[in-house]
């Protein structure tokens, strides 16, 4: 189930509009290039597949880079909640893990520390403690799974799939074909782009 919720989390892509320029542009461009001669292809189309291709490995970088933070545990924090917040931890964890390190500064307060020096101290206290238990990683990153690029994949297949079957049975037209070929094209480039990201990760995790 977990694995669904991180697969179905389409909000997650980032520079969207970057992505839609990409699918415009090759959109257009096989439009134009099967509306004038389907068995020839001219250096134009090849020209705007290209320039499709570039964008699209555009928004690829800037989505990945979109995504990179740094380890809140190299970060310096001075406030429980924003730092609590930052933790790759689900919801409820974090609530616990924020009413225990309130409850600890509090402590602190009572004893003769200020809010200042009792908020740092916890939240060192917790870096010293809880780095292993708690930490998804101990890297210098913190690097997403980009599990809905499986999402959009299985999107874009699944319109493919339906379009093809219309296609073969319904209508054959070119804006079908050209949809058809547009939504196969895209989702192998989401999971191209997915194992990409993977690859990216592995060397960034021996590096840092």
């Amino acid at each position: 189930m977990n694995v669904f919720r991180k697969i179905t989390s389409f909000s997650d892509i980032k520079f969207l509009w970057v992505l839609l320029v990409s699918i415009s542009v090759f959109v257009i461009t096989l439009l134009l290039d099967y509306f004038d001669d389907p068995a020839h292809t001219p250096i134009t189309a090849l020209a705007g597949y290209g320039l499709a291709i570039i964008i699209g490995g555009v928004w690829a970088i800037c989505n990945y880079i979109g995504h990179i933070k740094i380890n809140v545990l190299y970060k310096n924090s001075k406030d429980l909640t924003a730092f609590v917040d930052r933790l790759t931890l689900d919801k409820e964890e974090k609530a616990e893990l924020l009413t225990y390190m309130n409850d600890f500064a509090q402590d602190l307060v009572l004893q003769g520390k200020s809010e200042e020096e009792a908020t740092a101290i916890a939240i060192s206290q917790f870096k010293i403690k809880e780095f292993d238990r708690l930490s998804k990683d101990s890297s210098l990153f913190h690097l997403p799974a980009h599990h809905y690029l499986i999402g959009y994949a299985f999107i874009a297949l699944f319109f493919f799939a339906i379009l093809l079957l219309i296609s073969n049975t319904v209508n054959s037209s070119l804006y079908i074909i050209v949809l058809e070929a547009t939504c196969f094209a895209y989702a192998s480039g989401f999971v191209a782009a997915f194992f990409l990201y993977k690859l990216i990760d592995m060397m960034i995790y021996r590096k840092f």
